[in-house]
């Protein structure tokens, strides 16, 4: 059976794929997939066995964050999640899965709030997401997010050395 988990992976399916193709557990495949790696692929650098832990917490709470568990590892929840990824393990938890919805009042506010001076990160703070959620939504609807303006008319006059250099 492992060898077949080992085949498919090569194939380039996830865990989740997998799993479904033979019928096994999610979590079997997932940590089938890490040991192979962790023996076969490349020397790491965090401890196997606190990966093997915070891959067992996912399948405990699928609502648990990458963060807090990449602290049962002492790595950095980008660490683990590329980890978890070169190991072919799919992992979706309900972070994963948000969506906003914002309305068109907000789209006022947030346009109101970009041009007076806050930055999209501050922004997003206000409505409880992150700055890149506010600039796909302010982008979607074709809002400019660039802040800086050009002078079209700077060098009809040529007054100074530097505007003639």
């Amino acid at each position: 059976m492992i060898n077949k988990i080992i085949e498919l992976r090569k194939q380039n399916l996830n865990s989740f794929e997998i799993s479904n193709k033979l019928n096994i557990s999610k979590q079997a495949v997932d940590l089938i997939l890490l040991d192979f790696y962790f023996k076969n692929v490349r020397k790491h650098k965090v401890n196997d066995v606190k990966v093997k832990e915070a891959l067992c917490k996912f399948h405990e709470n699928p609502e648990i964050s990458l963060k807090s568990v990449s602290k049962l590892c002492n790595c950095t929840s980008a660490a683990l999640g590329n980890l978890f990824k070169r190991c072919g393990i799919y992992l979706s938890h309900k972070s994963n899965r948000i969506s906003y919805t914002f309305k068109l009042n907000d789209l006022k506010n947030m346009i109101d709030c970009f041009n007076n001076g806050m930055s999209l990160k501050e922004i997003g703070k206000l409505y409880n997401t992150q700055g890149c959620v506010i600039s796909k939504f302010l982008k979607k609807h074709n809002f400019n997010l660039n802040r800086k303006t050009v002078n079209e008319s700077f060098f009809d006059v040529i007054d100074t050395e530097a505007k003639a250099y």
